[in-house]
């Protein structure tokens, strides 16, 4: 059984969740892996999330 950890769930900001969301999806593709596939898309939602509520600089404001 795979165990998967996601520590990305702590991106502080729209941007860091981005980031994360970029590496995660980058990885998917050279894959191509199912299980791969998880992890990015969840880091989708916490980027969206973050876009949507984040008023530091780069979020949706800018």
């Amino acid at each position: 059984m795979t165990v998967l950890k996601f520590p990305e769930k702590q991106d502080a900001t729209a941007e860091d969740a981005w980031k994360t969301y970029v590496r995660l999806v980058t990885k998917a593709n050279e894959t191509m892996r199912f299980e791969d596939g998880i992890a990015p898309g969840k880091a989708w939602g916490r980027f969206v999330t973050r876009f949507v509520h984040d008023d530091t600089p780069g979020g949706p404001a800018a």
